[in-house]
Order: structure tokens, then sequence, then C-alpha cells
């Protein structure tokens, strides 16, 4: 076809199998075909001098002491070795290992890294600038950056600080970002020119303090986006809840009515679909009444929080008769759930089958014949207390006489406590008492109580010093 002047044209192949391969000039599969052979390791004499195992049978690297348990594992190591890397950028002087690969520069090919290499495409004849931490310095706006590829990335978008959006006159860093306006793109930051899409020609306006009006309402935001997520949901003022006449601005939000959808705050509707036709009872305050016990609340939440324990006043605990507003809280009793007091419920709860004994006055009497304002006061005294049994077995003192209890020659808790401090003393018996019981001391004088008795002792020149039984044992 050649003299017709028709040209064919063979595509071209990557490789062609030759006659003792295959029987015809197709190309091979990727199975069969022939694979380029690969550069050998570039090591230097030093690394492959010493790909021997040391006496342990480890595989050490001659460059950087690096061990390895087999001799693949010494190969693996010598392509990356940081100590085989001779290699440095001639502007930032990093390592081959510190780049993706290495190009071009005024030196020649290979010489600068990938991101010298960059700056030097774009025009440049040298390093960026640096400070005195060893931080690239941006020439249009002084940020400071660890390596030359963050400095890059951020020239990209640097204006040198010069930017400003024409409505707002927020900076670049001010902003997530930059949009078209009614100069172009690129002209107003991301909230103006949301605002501009939105069909405004102009900023919002401010009040004296610089903050940005709403148009509707009034309402005043510190900046653009909050100013523009209120609008979203702003009505001017106009809606107003059909029961309570609250604002939008004032609930948390809308919710259906007898109305429609939306026509009352979140707490008149959890009232209306509660069953309820109409809002609440107000006093001449404006405060909200309940509808059980005449308490009035300052919110209607209040009132609703009140209203879901409110049975009207007409609970009494089983035993003390004590409202609701009285005690803490309910509890079983003989009667059911429910039918005692906290209180009183703890006492059903030991074991007792009614409530504790009163006097005239109304005050509650325990087994000792003390007498208490409450059960609860009665409750903590009873812990501790043993019905007036208790006598000290040596000064015949009670409960109530003395601070506490101690250990003695009959046991645990048998003296009083100062009958216990005169026993771990080394005392073995009480002191002598004269014809009125009065406590005598070995100078004469007579005392009305033992811890009268005891502290004299402490400073009595006459008083042994030492105790009986421990100066007999000497």
């Amino acid at each position: 076809l050649a003299h017709m002047g028709i040209v064919t044209v063979v595509p071209a192949r990557a490789f062609v199998a030759t006659t003792e391969e295959a029987p015809g000039p197709w190309p091979l599969p990727p199975s069969q075909t022939r694979k380029r052979t690969r550069a050998k390791l570039a090591a230097g004499p030093a690394a492959t001098s010493s790909l021997k195992p040391d006496s342990q049978g480890l595989w050490p690297c001659s460059s950087c002491s690096a061990l390895y348990a087999s001799r693949t594992g010494l190969y693996g190591h010598l392509r990356f070795c940081t100590a085989l890397d001779a290699w440095r950028c001639e502007w930032c002087r990093c390592g081959a290992h510190h780049t993706p690969h290495k190009s071009s520069g005024p030196s020649g090919p290979k010489m600068l890294c990938s991101a010298c290499s960059a700056r030097f495409r774009a025009g440049h004849n040298g390093p960026p600038q640096k400070n005195d931490a060893g931080q690239y310095v941006c020439d249009q706006c002084d940020r400071q950056f660890a390596t030359v590829a963050a400095l890059g990335g951020h020239r990209r978008f640097c204006d040198g600080g010069a930017w400003r959006c024409n409505w707002c006159e927020c900076r670049a860093e001010q902003t997530q970002g930059k949009g078209p306006g009614p100069a172009g793109p690129m002209t107003l930051c991301a909230p103006c020119s949301s605002r501009f899409r939105s069909g405004h020609a102009g900023p919002p306006a401010r009040d004296e303090t610089g903050r940005y009006l709403c148009e509707e309402c009034g309402r005043s935001f510190d900046s653009i986006p909050g100013l523009g997520t209120h609008r979203a949901r702003c009505d001017g003022g106009a809606w107003a809840c059909g029961w309570c006449g609250c604002k939008q601005h004032e609930t948390s939000g809308k919710g259906p009515g007898p109305q429609g959808t939306k026509t009352l705050c979140s707490t008149c509707s959890a009232r209306f679909r509660a069953g309820h036709s109409g809002p609440p009872c107000q006093d001449e305050d404006g405060r909200f009444v309940c509808a059980h016990c005449d308490r009035t609340f300052d919110t209607f939440a209040a009132r609703g929080v009140h209203m879901r324990r409110c049975d009207g006043g007409s609970w009494r605990c089983g035993w003390c008769e004590a409202k609701i507003g009285e005690t803490s809280g309910k509890g079983p009793g003989p009667d059911g759930p429910g039918s005692l007091c906290s209180t009183c419920s703890s006492r059903f709860r030991a074991g007792h089958t009614g409530p504790p004994q009163q006097d005239e006055e109304g005050r509650y009497v325990c087994e000792c014949l003390r007498t208490f304002e409450t059960i609860a006061a009665m409750g903590v005294h009873r812990r501790h207390c043993d019905g007036g049994k208790w006598l000290c077995s040596w000064c015949s003192c009670s409960h109530s006489e003395t601070s506490g209890k101690g250990a003695g020659p009959d046991g645990p808790r048998t003296l009083c406590a100062a009958c216990a401090s005169r026993y771990r003393a080394g005392h073995r018996e009480p002191p002598q008492r004269d014809s009125s019981g009065k406590f005598l001391c070995g100078c004469g004088r007579a005392f009305e109580s033992m811890s009268g008795l005891g502290s004299h002792r402490r400073h009595c020149s006459q008083a042994p010093t030492k105790a009986p039984a421990a100066a007999a044992t000497e």
C-alpha cells in the first residue's frame, strides 16, 4: 500500500516474544515476561566486607552497629541505613531518608531535595531564612515552620497578612476560608460569602459596641456566624406560646398544641400531651399555682417538677403522721409500700411494730427515759443506748455520766473512761472513798468524781509515782 500513499501504523509493544519463546509475534503474559534487573545495593566496601555473623550468630552492620538475627534482616537494613547515606541537600542539608526523592538544583541534577527543588523551580536562588532556633521563617508574614515542606505548603496561600474581608474586615487566619462577593471571587470571608449568596448586599448592622444586630428581632451577637445561626430560626419575635405567652428565646423548643404543630413551648406542649386542655392557674403576682396543694412557683417548669410528687397534702405517715414535705422520702411499712416516712420505715425494717412512745409534750421517749424532739434524733441515740442498765464496775456511774467506756479487769467496756484510764495506768482497784462517797487522794483531799481526782494526781506531790501493782513487781 506504500505506492498508494497509505502507511500502516503498528502499535508499539513493551516486549515481543521471539520464535523460541512463542509461536508468533504476540506479547507474553505478565507471568512469563522478562523482568528488568534491579540495581545492586549501593553499599560501600565497609558495609559489604562485614556481612559475616559474629561469635553469637548475629549479623552486625558495620556502619551503625545494628544487630540482626538473620542475613535477610541485615540486607533489608542496609537498603535504608542512615549511616550509609552520605547524600545531603545543598540547601537544607537533609538526608535522602528525609525526602521522597531528589531533584535538580543550581549545581546540577539530584542536588536538592524535593521541597528545595520546588522552591528552586519557583525562582528562588537559595534556601529560606532561618531564625536562631533553626526554624524556617516566611518572608511575608514571619510565621515559623520546622521544615521547608511545611513552609512551602503555607506559602501557597500566604499573602503577607494584607488580605481583608470587604465586609467585616477580618484577616485570612481569622476565617475558615474565602468566598466570592460582589467585588469578585475570594473577596469575602466564609460567613460573609454565605451571607452574600443568601441575597444580602452588604454586612449586617452593628451597634455602638461593635456587636452584630439581627434585622428581625434586634438581638446582638459577637460574630457573624453567631448571627447566622440565630437567623436560621429567628422569626422577628412574632412567635409566642399559645398558653403561657413566652417568646422563642425563652424556651428550649416548640411543640404541638390544640391549635396545631409548633404552637406551644416545650413545657406547655408536655402539659398538653399529658391531657391538659389549658395553661395552669396563676395568682395575682403571676406565679404558677399547684392545683393540689396551692403552692406557688416562679416558672412553669418548676411547677411541673413539683407536680410529679404532689398528692395535695393528703399523705400522712402511718406512724408519726408526718407530711410529705416534712420527710426526705417514703418507705414500706406494715400497711404496704410508701405508707411510712423514711425514718419510721427504717424503724420498721429494724423489727419494730409501731412508733416509739411519746410523753405529754409530744417528745419521743427512749428506754433510758431520755426524750427527743424527732424520731431521727432518738434513732441516733438508740445506736449506743443500753436502756440505762450499764454501770461502771468501779465507780458505779451510768452511761450518760461518762464520755465513753473502756476495758477493765472484768473485760472490755466494763469501766467508764476515767476508771479505764486508771486501770491502764496499773491500778487494780478503785480509789478510796470517804463516808460521803467522795474520792480521796493520798494527800487527804476529796473529789466529787474520778476525773477530778485524776486531774489532781498529775500534779500532787504526795501521790505515789508508780501504781501499787507495778511497785510490787519490782
